[in-house]
């Protein structure tokens, strides 16, 4: 311990022992020798350092400071005297007693300094006086120890960036709504879903032609199909239509909660299931290239309503009609009587009309066969046909009709099974093609429909590949429902290997079935 009394690092204290000379407090034994040891420029430094933070902390600082600065023209070094007031904080009643502080340090370090700190403002006044001298007291204070106060840190904060969530919400509030298709989406089974992409005849399903027995409506809730196509061999009487689609409709609704898909081809002319039969009274029309050679749209329109208005009330919500082949060989005999003409814009002309008309009723119309049919010689029902169509020639002969019957309204396209490979590069049917479906039909016409195949039982497709194989590559290329495979039982089980076995995406295959669910709400 030195000859001055340090209770801390902070608080130097006066000994009742001292006495002042010439301006700075000294032991009665005083040694010159000893306090030259201790050069006051050292202490300066460390006189400022206790001294700023008293300045800066003013939760702990109240009252004014004063020092006092010798200007003796003779000294280098000057009096610094510390007084301050006891302070009392809200939260406590401890008081701090006055401290005083007597050193030397250098007059260049000293100035008047003013620190505003919150709604409190706190001066600390640096005076200069000549020094004076005082007796020393004659009692003693009582040391008080003060914590030692550490400068808050001069470096910036550091910034913690924020961070994007890599995952959106998974609460309710931020997750848009289902539609109802998504939400009915969800509640099908994989084997619903598979179910649901074909179209058949009744007697694919049971032995039964003109009716939906209690037998026939148990397979159903096993393979529940997406619709049924009904032909000449399905009808008798409007009495037995009637009831047929009754049972029909019961069982989806009953089974997927849905209306099935129920379709025929009633095109008028030569193909008219209805029509056909006399029990039905229904009118019966010239062949579409009668219409297309009177070159009135009207009279194509009034017949494609009429076939609407008859159609509607037994339940049929899909036609696959008008036939929008463009006949350009005059040896073709698939569509020679189908088609209303040869000329593009004749065609487009009247396929628009025939859509306006049936859709009217609250039918929907198909056209068919994309990617145009008429330039072929053989009949894809018996074996394989070719189209030998430029993609050039595609879109100037074959592709009007499609679009023309599109942008009327058209919700389904069918594909036909005839290969295009001056486009493809090879002979894949345009049914089994993704080039055909996917960057044509969906990608340069802008198609968002459903995309039916035609039938998978026809030669073209049977003779080639086979019931499984076809209604897988079917699916690959984009058709959304498979129709009439020969051997539906066989294409199902593949479809739901392929699926189970990632062949076939799940979304790929909810894709189509929303497509199907969103067709069948619409026309609910």
């Amino acid at each position: 311990m030195d000859q001055y009394s340090r209770d801390s690092d902070c608080c130097v204290t006066k000994p009742a022992y001292a006495t002042r000379q010439g301006g700075i407090y000294v032991s009665r034994n005083h040694n010159p020798e000893a306090n030259r040891s201790r050069p006051t420029s050292r202490l300066a430094p460390r006189i400022l350092s206790l001294l700023l933070p008293a300045l800066l902390a003013s939760a702990c600082f109240t009252g004014p400071l004063v020092t006092t600065q010798a200007t003796s023209s003779s000294s280098t070094s000057a009096q610094t005297t510390v007084s301050s007031t006891p302070t009392t904080s809200t939260t406590t009643s401890a008081t701090t007693p006055t401290t005083t502080l007597a050193t030397t340090v250098p007059s260049t370090s000293l100035a008047e300094t003013t620190k505003t700190t919150g709604t409190t403002n706190q001066t600390a006044v640096l005076t200069t006086t000549q020094p004076t001298t005082t007796s020393p007291p004659t009692t003693t204070t009582e040391p008080t120890t003060v914590p030692p106060t550490t400068l808050p840190p001069t470096t910036a904060p550091t910034i913690t960036p924020t961070t994007r969530p890599t995952t959106l919400p998974t609460t309710t509030e931020s997750q848009t709504p289902l539609t109802e298709a998504e939400r009915i989406l969800a509640r099908l089974t994989l084997e619903q879903k598979i179910a649901q992409l074909f179209v058949i005849r009744p007697e694919d399903l049971t032995e039964e032609t003109e009716t939906f027995s209690a037998g026939a409506a148990d397979l159903y809730r096993q393979y529940p199909v997406g619709g049924f196509i009904l032909f000449g061999t399905n009808l008798s009487s409007p009495a037995q239509l009637q009831a047929l689609s009754q049972k029909i409709y019961q069982s989806s609704e009953e089974v997927i909660g849905l209306p099935p898909i129920l379709t025929v081809d009633e095109e008028g002319g030569y193909v008219a299931r209805l029509a056909k039969i006399p029990a039905f009274g229904v009118p019966v029309f010239p062949t579409m290239a009668e219409l297309g050679l009177q070159g009135d749209p009207g009279v194509v329109e009034n017949a494609a309503r009429t076939i609407g208005n008859y159609l509607k009330p037994y339940g049929f919500n899909l036609d696959f009609a008008p036939v929008a082949d463009v006949l350009s060989n005059p040896d073709n005999q698939v569509v020679r009587e189908r088609s209303f003409g040869s000329d593009p814009t004749l065609v487009a002309t009247m396929v628009r009309a025939y859509v306006q008309g049936l859709t009217s009723t609250g039918l929907s119309a198909t056209l068919k066969h994309f990617p145009g049919h008429g330039a072929t010689t053989a009949d894809t029902h018996t074996g394989a046909a070719v189209s030998y169509r430029t993609l050039a020639e595609l879109r100037s002969i074959e592709f009007p009709p499609f679009i023309a019957g599109i942008a009327a309204g058209a919700e389904v396209v069918m594909v036909g099974h005839f290969s295009v490979p001056n486009y493809t590069g090879d002979d894949t049917p345009a049914s089994l093609s993704a080039k055909v479906i996917h960057n044509l039909l969906r990608g340069e016409l802008g198609f968002q429909g459903l995309v039916v195949s035609d039938a998978l039982g026809m030669g073209a497709i049977i003779d080639v590949y086979g019931s499984a194989q076809a209604a897988v590559m079917a699916f690959q290329a984009g058709n959304d429902l498979l129709l009439m495979p020969a051997n539906f039982l066989s294409a199902y089980q593949a479809m739901l290997t392929a699926v189970q076995n990632g062949t076939i995406s799940v979304s790929r295959l909810d894709e189509s079935v929303l497509r199907i669910i969103a067709f069948k709400l619409k026309h609910r």
